[in-house]
C-alpha cells in the first residue's frame, strides 16, 4: 500500500510542477505552493494514521 501512495504523491507533485509551468501560476501560484506544501508534509504509508480507500467504517 505504500508504494501506491508514494506514486500517487508523486504523480500528484509532477502535476504541481506542469500546472507551475503554464500561465495560470500567477493566479492559482498562492494555492498551488500551499496544498504543495501540505501533500509534501504528509507522512506516507500507514503509520500516516489516514483513511484509506478500503477502510470501511465501524458499525
Amino acid at each position: 500500500m505504500g508504494l501506491k501512495k508514494e506514486r500517487i504523491d508523486r504523480k500528484i507533485l509532477d502535476l504541481c510542477r506542469h500546472v507551475q509551468e503554464l500561465d495560470v501560476r500567477d493566479e492559482y501560484g498562492p494555492d498551488l505552493e500551499e496544498f504543495k506544501k501540505s501533500i509534501e508534509k504528509k507522512p506516507s504509508g500507514p503509520a500516516a494514521g489516514g483513511a484509506t480507500a478500503t477502510d470501511k467504517p465501524n458499525k
